[in-house]
């Protein structure tokens, strides 16, 4: 995030607008918008191996939360988080909906410019929160330089900033797993994900330091359960876990103890046989 803010607030010069397009090339939907389909292939084979690294890595709103969630623990130490149930199917499938209009009728700037607070493209709303707040405040304490303004696309950069900061402090990352059509498309993706977040219910004391820490809200260490469609890879939980029981990995843990382990229910014959055997032996 600290590379993009200040490629996007340098000067135009001729190097940092190559530098621009260069971040711009590796960014989802501004790639999608222009049919790039190596870079969408690219991204849908990383989270198919590694899950969402596109949401805690390379996109900057992501990055963003995750700074105001720092901050907000920071200034608040006893703030913790706790699983909610994920979203039902309908709220993805609309989310993802709005994506494939966007790309397909190219309404991205219209579409952002009157609802600022869907993430449509996460690159290009933290893109316009720079160029429109961080970088003409910045040019005017340089210098009595007038700098034109579009008071539409302020203002909209200002909810949207706003909006971004009060959902991460309050909510962690719920903007990425609700309002974002690139996290519903790839949480939809992690599912399948070869490497993935995975709780060892055998080694796992039930403390709830995971659950604390956990920004997307995606863990529920009574269970054992980690709703992927949601976690967005930040390694959060395995740094807090003393027990050991929390991996990166490609397995899919099941219970190793049997008397943990739900049993079959039995077959009507051999129900049949255990009444027969328990009459018997209470007659005798």
């Amino acid at each position: 995030m600290g590379l993009i803010t200040w490629v996007l607030m340098a000067s135009p010069t001729v190097a940092m607008q190559a530098l621009r397009g260069s971040i711009e090339r590796w960014q989802l939907i501004p790639m999608s918008m222009l049919g790039a389909i190596s870079v969408i292939g690219f991204w849908l084979v990383v989270t198919l191996v590694l899950g969402r690294v596109y949401c805690s890595t390379v996109c900057p709103v992501g990055t963003l939360q995750d700074a105001v969630s720092m901050v907000s623990r920071i200034i608040r130490p006893k703030r913790v988080y706790r699983y909610r149930p994920g979203h039902p199917w309908p709220v993805r499938a609309a989310m993802l909906s709005l994506l494939i209009m966007a790309v397909c009728f190219g309404s991205l700037a219209v579409s952002w410019s009157v609802m600022p607070f869907l993430q449509i493209s996460p690159y290009d709303s933290y893109a316009a929160i720079v160029d429109s707040l961080a970088a003409p405040a910045a040019r005017t304490a340089a210098g009595p330089e007038q700098i034109p303004v579009a008071v539409r696309i302020t203002i909209s950069a200002a909810v949207n900033l706003v909006f971004l900061v009060w959902m991460a402090a309050v909510r962690g990352r719920e903007v990425c797993n609700t309002l974002c059509p690139v996290g519903a498309a790839l949480g939809t993706l992690n599912t399948l994900a070869l490497l993935h977040i995975d709780i060892d219910t055998d080694r796992c004391t039930h403390c709830r330091r995971c659950e604390d820490v956990c920004k997307a809200m995606c863990l529920e260490s009574d269970t054992g359960r980690v709703d992927l469609t949601r976690c967005v890879v930040c390694f959060d939980c395995l740094a807090v876990c003393d027990d050991d029981a929390i991996h990166y990995t490609t397995r899919r843990h099941r219970l190793s103890l049997p008397m943990l382990q739900s049993l079959r229910p039995a077959a009507p014959e051999a129900r049949a046989c255990c009444t027969e055997n328990m009459t018997s032996t209470s007659k005798q």
